[in-house]
């Protein structure tokens, strides 16, 4: 994804999209998405969706009033989006991410007439902010604040939209039976529904009027 819209590469073609209606973001749907420029902010991914006809079609879909996000981000253009720093000193939350993992249970399930032991998993997505926890209790150590995830609500869709959105090009498996988490160096497919999926579903929880509570 880059500020121009989606780039697709196929051998030794580029080509760079901007859907127009639901029907042809739709075609897109499926598509893997590798990464997202270095200087992708989530209000080009605004701009992006606000481009599409009756784009609230897929409010639904994406378990919010996808018209009232889009909506409350405000007076955007990638001028401003360029010219702008991504995040001030003072602010906490310096970028945005989404990161995948699988959640593994090792169990006994019945298949037919035979007993088999499976690996249960799902796959769980995330998308949230990431920076530093200034209230931590070691905030003030020598190394600086720790830094980890922070939930957006403390950030209005106006902030949000100038902060830099990236994909972690790792993936990490967690047992359900509470011991740690390991972390692969490894991508993990993500289409860009998911993508759309992930960033809306998180925000509905703190949206005004959202499709599903």
């Amino acid at each position: 994804m880059v500020p121009e819209g989606l780039k697709f590469v196929i051998g030794e073609q580029e080509r760079t999209v901007r859907p127009q209606s639901v029907p042809e973001l739709l075609t897109y749907w499926y598509w893997p998405v590798g990464a997202t420029d270095k200087d992708y902010r989530f209000g080009h991914l605004v701009l992006l969706l606000r481009g599409v006809r009756d784009i609230g079609m897929l409010g639904g879909m994406l378990a919010c009033n996808l018209d009232e996000f889009l909506d409350a981000a405000g007076p955007l253009s990638s001028d401003e989006l360029r010219s702008r720093p991504t995040a001030p000193e003072s602010q906490a939350i310096r970028f945005l991410q989404i990161d995948t993992g699988i959640l593994v249970n090792e169990s006994e399930r019945n298949i037919g007439s035979s007993l088999t032991t499976l690996p249960l998993y799902h796959v769980s997505r995330n998308f949230a902010g990431w920076g530093s926890w200034i209230d931590a209790p070691d905030a003030d150590s020598p190394e600086g604040s720790p830094e980890g995830k922070i939930g957006l609500t403390i950030l209005s869709m106006p902030e949000i939209s100038h902060l830099e959105l990236r994909l972690h090009d790792h993936f990490w498996i967690k047992p359900l039976n509470n011991e740690a988490p390991v972390e692969l160096p490894a991508g993990m497919e993500l289409t860009l529904g998911d993508l759309l999926q992930v960033i809306f579903l998180e925000l509905s929880w703190f949206s005004a009027d959202p499709v599903i509570e």
